[in-house]
């Protein structure tokens, strides 16, 4: 089995990072691991060339890894475990002000009375693997087949519009050609000030 392991980044990879990264190529000598860090500050046209270096390996797998998140090596085994197209790993934002997981049930892009897009955050616990409407690419599992047929109908499937970040952009238009997202708990962390983790208690503290 192939998997490109793509990291976009702005320059940098958290310390913690690169040692889950190295855990995770010691751990399963039965996949070829293909790293590709790339280093752009326009993070979707990092996302786009890491898709098509994926599809041009004729990868199994793009496994999508941000360079602030923190994950055991079993979280890799529990995405493929699901045997989905595109599923994600739970993480929660960075915000001290708003603790939420990045993932939402749904999604509507900006229309011409409507200024601002309007995203629905999923907000109660994930119960075994959901199907979700989009989710951040912290650490985000596609297939091969759904890479190659989002790449097929959209020439740059990252590319924000309509007020929709690169992620959610790319979740939108997999949705348009009928590729379903997933999500699962897989012990994921989050890097900011401190290391930000699942709090599903807490949720409606506010």
């Amino acid at each position: 089995m192939k998997i490109v392991v793509g990291i976009p980044c702005m320059g940098t990879i958290h310390a913690e990072t690169v040692g889950s990264l190295l855990q995770l190529q010691i751990s399963y000598k039965d996949i070829d691991f293909r790293p590709l860090i790339i280093a752009n500050s326009l993070v979707y046209d990092a996302r786009n060339n890491i898709v098509n270096y994926a599809i041009k390996e004729n990868a199994d797998y793009l496994l999508f890894v941000d360079s602030d998140i923190v994950f055991p090596y079993t979280a890799l085994a529990t995405l493929l475990n699901q045997n989905k197209g595109i599923v994600s790993g739970v993480y929660w934002s960075r915000s001290e002000s708003v603790r939420k997981p990045i993932i939402y049930d749904s999604i509507k892009p900006r229309r011409i009375f409507r200024r601002i897009p309007k995203l629905s955050t999923l907000k109660r616990k994930i119960q075994g693997c959901e199907e979700i409407k989009a989710c951040g690419m912290g650490f985000c599992l596609i297939r091969k087949d759904a890479l190659v047929k989002i790449a097929k109908h959209f020439i740059s499937p990252f590319e924000p519009f309509k007020g929709l970040g690169e992620d959610i952009a790319f979740c939108y238009r997999a949705g348009k050609v009928n590729e379903k997202i997933y999500a699962v708990e897989c012990g994921l962390q989050h890097i900011g000030k401190k290391r930000y983790q699942v709090e599903w208690e807490k949720i409606n503290e506010k």
